[in-house]
């Protein structure tokens, strides 16, 4: 998940919500960022509590 936040600095994306629909819509996105084809994206509601804490 702290390569999703690095991914969302630097390519400029504004929400936490882009980015997930980005990692879901776009497999080479989600392959540049070390997520594997046949892993699970974390909820809009993951990455809020990592926020948090």
């Amino acid at each position: 998940m702290i390569y999703a936040f690095a991914a969302r600095i630097l390519e400029g994306i504004p929400t936490i919500k882009d980015l997930i629909s980005s990692f879901k819509n776009d497999y080479m996105f989600r392959l540049d960022y070390e997520f594997l084809l046949s892993d699970a994206i974390p909820s809009e509601a993951s990455y809020s509590r990592i926020l948090t804490n």
